[in-house]
């Protein structure tokens, strides 16, 4: 699955900026759907060689579960 989510990114100082994060996961045992944060996509940085995860703030607000 995955979603945009949209902040501040201090790299190009750039307000309401969007990325894209895959959330991985599916039905637990109970049925019910739970989804972990994996990576993230950025039009700016899509080769991974200009940010790190570590250091996006909008990656790092995202929640790391969804349901």
């Amino acid at each position: 699955m995955e979603k945009t989510y949209r902040g501040y990114c201090p790299t190009q100082k750039q307000e309401n900026y969007p990325i894209q994060i895959t959330y991985i996961g599916g039905p637990d045992l109970s049925g019910n759907r739970n989804y972990e944060k994996g990576t993230y996509n950025c039009q700016y940085d899509p080769y991974g060689d200009k940010c790190a995860e570590s250091t996006c703030p909008i990656f790092a607000s995202a929640p790391e579960k969804i349901h």
